[in-house]
Protein backbone atom coordinates (compact mmCIF):
# COMPACT_ATOMS: atom_id res chain seq x y z
CA UNK A 1 0.00 0.00 0.00
CA UNK A 2 1.54 3.20 -0.90
CA UNK A 3 2.53 6.08 2.14
CA UNK A 4 -0.43 7.95 1.52
CA UNK A 5 -2.46 4.51 2.11
CA UNK A 6 -1.36 4.14 5.37
CA UNK A 7 -2.22 7.92 6.39
CA UNK A 8 -5.24 7.20 5.34
CA UNK A 9 -5.55 3.86 7.37
CA UNK A 10 -4.39 5.97 10.41
CA UNK A 11 -7.02 8.77 9.81
CA UNK A 12 -9.66 6.67 9.08
CA UNK A 13 -8.34 3.98 12.27
CA UNK A 14 -8.25 6.70 15.01
CA UNK A 15 -9.99 10.11 15.52
CA UNK A 16 -9.30 12.70 18.27
CA UNK A 17 -6.54 12.32 21.37
CA UNK A 18 -7.77 12.35 24.81
CA UNK A 19 -4.84 13.64 27.05
CA UNK A 20 -5.63 12.89 30.01
CA UNK A 21 -2.72 10.46 32.56
CA UNK A 22 -0.91 10.45 35.39
CA UNK A 23 -0.27 12.61 38.17
CA UNK A 24 -1.14 15.97 36.01
CA UNK A 25 2.35 16.31 35.59
CA UNK A 26 3.12 13.97 32.23
CA UNK A 27 4.56 11.33 34.81
CA UNK A 28 2.79 7.59 35.14
CA UNK A 29 1.59 6.76 38.61
CA UNK A 30 1.54 3.11 39.75
CA UNK A 31 -2.70 3.17 38.24
CA UNK A 32 -1.86 4.20 35.18
CA UNK A 33 1.15 2.10 33.93
CA UNK A 34 1.25 -1.90 34.02
CA UNK A 35 3.70 -3.64 36.68
CA UNK A 36 7.02 -4.21 35.22
CA UNK A 37 6.83 -8.17 35.47
CA UNK A 38 3.43 -8.36 34.21
CA UNK A 39 3.34 -11.51 32.45
CA UNK A 40 -0.55 -10.67 31.33
CA UNK A 41 -1.47 -7.71 28.86
CA UNK A 42 -3.00 -4.56 31.41
CA UNK A 43 -4.11 -1.60 30.13
CA UNK A 44 -3.79 1.15 32.67
CA UNK A 45 -5.70 4.81 32.59
CA UNK A 46 -2.98 6.29 29.66
CA UNK A 47 -3.70 3.54 27.78
CA UNK A 48 -7.40 3.43 28.14
CA UNK A 49 -7.66 7.18 27.41
CA UNK A 50 -5.15 7.12 24.51
CA UNK A 51 -6.49 7.67 20.92
CA UNK A 52 -7.17 9.33 18.17
CA UNK A 53 -3.95 10.63 16.37
CA UNK A 54 -4.47 11.31 12.55
CA UNK A 55 -0.95 10.41 11.22
CA UNK A 56 1.46 12.58 9.37
CA UNK A 57 4.88 12.11 8.18
CA UNK A 58 7.00 9.55 10.24
CA UNK A 59 10.16 11.28 11.60
CA UNK A 60 13.26 9.99 10.72
CA UNK A 61 13.86 7.68 14.01
CA UNK A 62 10.53 7.24 15.72
CA UNK A 63 10.37 7.19 19.57
CA UNK A 64 9.17 3.43 19.05
CA UNK A 65 10.25 1.60 15.90
CA UNK A 66 7.36 -1.39 14.99
CA UNK A 67 9.40 -3.64 12.56
CA UNK A 68 6.69 -5.31 9.91
CA UNK A 69 5.92 -8.72 11.81
CA UNK A 70 3.59 -11.52 11.90
CA UNK A 71 1.37 -11.58 14.94
CA UNK A 72 -0.33 -14.79 15.78
CA UNK A 73 -2.48 -14.83 18.40
CA UNK A 74 -2.26 -17.06 21.58
CA UNK A 75 -4.35 -19.37 23.08
CA UNK A 76 -5.31 -17.07 25.96
CA UNK A 77 -6.21 -14.31 23.18
CA UNK A 78 -3.00 -12.24 23.54
CA UNK A 79 -0.37 -11.35 20.91
CA UNK A 80 3.29 -10.56 21.41
CA UNK A 81 4.12 -7.53 19.49
CA UNK A 82 8.17 -6.73 19.32
CA UNK A 83 9.25 -2.82 19.85
CA UNK A 84 12.34 -1.44 20.25
CA UNK A 85 12.76 1.66 22.76
CA UNK A 86 15.00 4.22 20.56
CA UNK A 87 14.71 6.82 23.63
CA UNK A 88 18.02 7.92 25.56
CA UNK A 89 14.88 7.32 28.50
CA UNK A 90 12.52 4.40 29.16
CA UNK A 91 9.87 4.21 26.70
CA UNK A 92 6.51 4.65 28.83
CA UNK A 93 3.12 5.07 26.97
CA UNK A 94 0.48 2.18 25.11
CA UNK A 95 0.13 0.77 22.61
CA UNK A 96 -3.02 0.32 20.13
CA UNK A 97 -3.41 -2.12 17.29
CA UNK A 98 -5.73 -1.66 14.87
CA UNK A 99 -7.33 -2.65 11.61
CA UNK A 100 -9.35 -0.99 9.01
CA UNK A 101 -12.58 -2.02 10.86
CA UNK A 102 -11.74 -2.71 13.97
CA UNK A 103 -9.48 -1.96 17.22
CA UNK A 104 -8.02 -5.60 17.71
CA UNK A 105 -6.68 -3.95 20.77
CA UNK A 106 -4.27 -2.14 23.30
CA UNK A 107 -1.90 -2.50 26.20
CA UNK A 108 0.01 -0.83 28.76
CA UNK A 109 3.68 -0.40 27.14
CA UNK A 110 7.02 0.08 28.96
CA UNK A 111 10.22 -0.50 27.25
CA UNK A 112 13.99 0.32 28.69
CA UNK A 113 15.72 3.00 26.43
CA UNK A 114 17.70 1.39 23.67
CA UNK A 115 16.09 -2.28 24.67
CA UNK A 116 14.17 -4.01 21.95
CA UNK A 117 10.97 -6.19 24.08
CA UNK A 118 7.91 -7.77 23.17
CA UNK A 119 4.49 -5.90 24.50
CA UNK A 120 1.81 -7.90 25.16
CA UNK A 121 -1.77 -7.14 23.47
CA UNK A 122 -4.54 -8.79 24.33
CA UNK A 123 -6.93 -9.00 21.14
CA UNK A 124 -10.60 -8.16 22.17
CA UNK A 125 -13.02 -11.07 22.18
CA UNK A 126 -15.52 -8.97 19.57
CA UNK A 127 -12.53 -8.69 17.00
CA UNK A 128 -11.13 -11.92 17.38
CA UNK A 129 -13.75 -13.49 16.51
CA UNK A 130 -14.31 -11.24 13.51
CA UNK A 131 -10.48 -12.22 12.84
CA UNK A 132 -11.24 -15.96 13.14
CA UNK A 133 -13.67 -15.77 10.24
CA UNK A 134 -11.21 -14.38 8.13
CA UNK A 135 -7.99 -16.26 9.29
CA UNK A 136 -5.76 -13.19 9.35
CA UNK A 137 -5.50 -9.47 8.64
CA UNK A 138 -2.61 -7.80 6.95
CA UNK A 139 -3.20 -4.74 6.77
CA UNK A 140 -2.95 -4.17 11.08
CA UNK A 141 -1.84 -0.30 12.53
CA UNK A 142 0.17 -0.02 15.39
CA UNK A 143 -0.05 3.42 17.17
CA UNK A 144 2.07 4.17 20.61
CA UNK A 145 1.41 7.43 22.12
CA UNK A 146 4.41 7.91 25.07
CA UNK A 147 3.35 9.53 28.34
CA UNK A 148 5.64 12.36 27.52
CA UNK A 149 4.03 14.76 25.73
CA UNK A 150 7.09 15.99 24.09
CA UNK A 151 7.69 12.87 21.90
CA UNK A 152 5.84 12.44 18.36
CA UNK A 153 3.30 9.44 18.27
CA UNK A 154 5.26 6.32 17.01
CA UNK A 155 3.16 4.10 13.95
CA UNK A 156 4.57 1.34 12.49
CA UNK A 157 5.26 2.82 8.43
CA UNK A 158 4.60 -0.85 6.99
CA UNK A 159 2.25 -3.07 8.16
CA UNK A 160 1.65 -6.01 10.44
CA UNK A 161 -0.50 -9.42 9.64
CA UNK A 162 -2.63 -10.38 12.74
CA UNK A 163 -3.46 -14.27 12.39
CA UNK A 164 -5.87 -16.35 14.01
CA UNK A 165 -5.59 -18.93 16.43
CA UNK A 166 -4.66 -22.41 15.12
Amino acid sequence: MPARGWVLVFLVATTAWIAACGDGEGEPTETTMAAESSEEPNCGEFCAQAGGFGAGEAPDVQPVEVPPQELEVDAEGNVAVAATCNLDDDCLGAIILTGLEAEYGRADLEIPAGETEDVLVAVTEESLSELESRGSDPSVAATIPLVDESQPVSFNTEPLTLVAPK
